[in-house]
This record gives structure tokens, C-alpha cells and sequence, in this order.
């Protein structure tokens, strides 16, 4: 899934910010924590597929809804 790769890729490049930047692990990990958090609460994995299968019927409303 193109998601979970990105997904992936973010984490990788926190790890190299933090050590980069001499920021604690701690921190970084508090980091992907929020990340994960934010993924949990505002993604599904089926609203990636539904896009890609019919985007005309597939529509943005509001505050990330869909119809």
C-alpha cells in the first residue's frame, strides 16, 4: 500500500532529523507517536482504495468526510 510506505519513509526521516539535529530519541519517538495517533484518528485504509476505484463519485465533504 502506497500509504504504508510513505508511512515508513516518515519515520526513517525523523530518526535522521533527530539524530542529525542531536535531538533525544525520547523526542523522536514522542514524534511518531503523534504521528500514528493522527493516522489512527484521520485515515482508512478503504478511503484510498474507493478514490483511486471510482473518483468521480468519491467526493471531499466538510471536515473529511466522504459520500
Amino acid at each position: 500500500m502506497q500509504v504504508m510506505g510513505r508511512w515508513d519513509s516518515l519515520q526513517a526521516h525523523i530518526r535522521a532529523w533527530a539524530q542529525k539535529r542531536g535531538v533525544s530519541a525520547e523526542l523522536s519517538k514522542g514524534v511518531i507517536q503523534r504521528f500514528k495517533g493522527r493516522m489512527k484518528t484521520h485515515y482508512a485504509p478503504y478511503w484510498a482504495a474507493a478514490e483511486l476505484i471510482d473518483p468521480i463519485h468519491f467526493t471531499w465533504v466538510g471536515e473529511g468526510m466522504h459520500v
